[in-house]
């Protein structure tokens, strides 16, 4: 009876009582219950330069970059849907009235490694400071250490023998190497490159390294792929300490760009990207050199590639420039078919793949979107 009252505002109060009674007697109106406000969802600033390795149990080792407060952060997942126990490694500074003090800007190129042991390694960059950074746990603590001065980008950490650790990194003009030996850190010179083609004065500086990556295989064997900036070539060093062979392939324009290693029966794969045409590019280790093969030719795709098998099948992950979506590219012997993993939000960044002895696949990348991690366990 409200809507009487509403439509005849020139009522008297004693007439509006009279049409429509006091509803003495009348329950009055049940209130809804207020509703729940909803969780919100958890906010992180983590996941940039993220890296992946899984321990014998199955479990996943992430290396990344908190930007929150720029720390080398580990993280061990479990379970599925994968829960995350996450370490603040080094490199954090005091947060004083929400502005983040202090002189140390790591976790970045993180790099992880786990030991035969189950034990994770892990490097980075400290860009403030310009240095390369170790770090292993050690029971419940971590024990750091400075590797080198001067160099650290695009960190890649591998172990010999299944224990000893082994970095691959750039100093902004050459590929160099960093390895533990007896306690201590050394350091030496891989690739410095190559002058461009041109006259001696004009001639474009060597400079090779970038987007290193470098692996172990499974005869000890230490394979790092990089990119010679100036002369646009894909390069392979092979060997170890003080004895390294580098070759190099070559295509018009610039290629080998975000380079990715990987050992399958002992054949050895490297996937980059064509920077010339933006394709993704396979390259198949011969001894000496690289068969080459394009696997997909989209626009703007091949950018932080991944590969691993699931049986006898290679997967590739890695990004598409112009969806930002996560792409993944499958080959059982009879071609490469094409397909998207995942194209909610902006992600495939920092691609890590990896199989298991039963097919399942694990895959990790950083999404720009939410500025965090997705982590995926599937079977093809």
């Amino acid at each position: 009876m409200l809507h009487i009252r509403h439509l005849f505002l020139t009522l008297t109060a004693a007439s509006a009582l009279a049409l429509t009674g006091c509803g003495c007697n009348e329950p009055p109106p049940e209130e809804e219950p207020p509703s729940e406000a909803p969780t919100p969802e958890p906010q992180y600033n983590r996941g940039y330069y993220l890296d992946m390795d899984l321990d014998s149990q199955g479990r996943i080792w992430l290396a990344f970059q908190d930007r929150d407060n720029t720390a080398l952060t580990l993280a061990r997942g479990t379970g599925s849907p994968v829960e995350l126990e996450v370490f603040a490694v080094e490199g954090q500074g005091e947060v004083i009235s929400g502005l983040l003090t202090g002189n140390f800007d790591g976790g970045n190129y993180a790099t992880v490694a786990v030991d035969s042991n189950d034990v994770p390694h892990a490097a980075h960059y400290d860009r403030e400071n310009d240095r390369l950074r170790y770090a292993v746990k050690a029971g419940d603590e971590w024990d750091t250490a400075n590797v080198a001065n001067g160099t650290g980008q695009f960190a890649s950490l591998g172990l010999i023998g299944g224990s000893d650790p082994i970095i691959a990194h750039y100093d902004g003009e050459a590929l160099q190497v960093s390895w533990l030996d007896g306690g201590s850190w050394s350091t030496e010179e891989v690739d410095a490159g190559t002058p461009g083609a041109g006259d001696d004065d004009d001639a474009p500086e060597a400079n090779a390294g970038k987007y290193s990556d470098l692996m172990v295989a499974s005869d000890g064997t230490v394979y790092i792929a990089y990119l010679d900036v100036t002369n646009g070539d894909l390069k392979v060093a092979s060997g170890g300490p003080g004895a390294w062979n580098v070759a190099a392939w070559h295509s018009e324009g610039s290629v080998g760009a975000w380079p990715s290693l990987a050992e399958n029966n002992g054949t050895i794969y490297v996937a980059f990207q064509d920077l010339e045409n933006h394709d993704l590019v396979l390259g198949t280790w011969t001894g000496s050199a690289l068969d080459v093969e394009i696997v997909d030719e989209g626009d703007f795709v091949g950018a932080d590639s991944a590969i691993a098998w699931s049986g006898e099948t290679m997967v590739i992950a890695y990004h598409d420039g112009v969806n930002n979506d996560a792409l993944l590219a499958t080959n059982d012997g009879s071609g490469w078919v094409l397909g998207t993993q995942m194209a909610d939000g902006a992600v495939g960044f920092y691609n890590s793949l990896a199989g298991s002895d039963g097919g399942q696949l694990t895959w990790s990348c950083f999404d720009h979107t939410t500025t965090d991690i997705q982590i995926q366990r599937f079977s093809l």
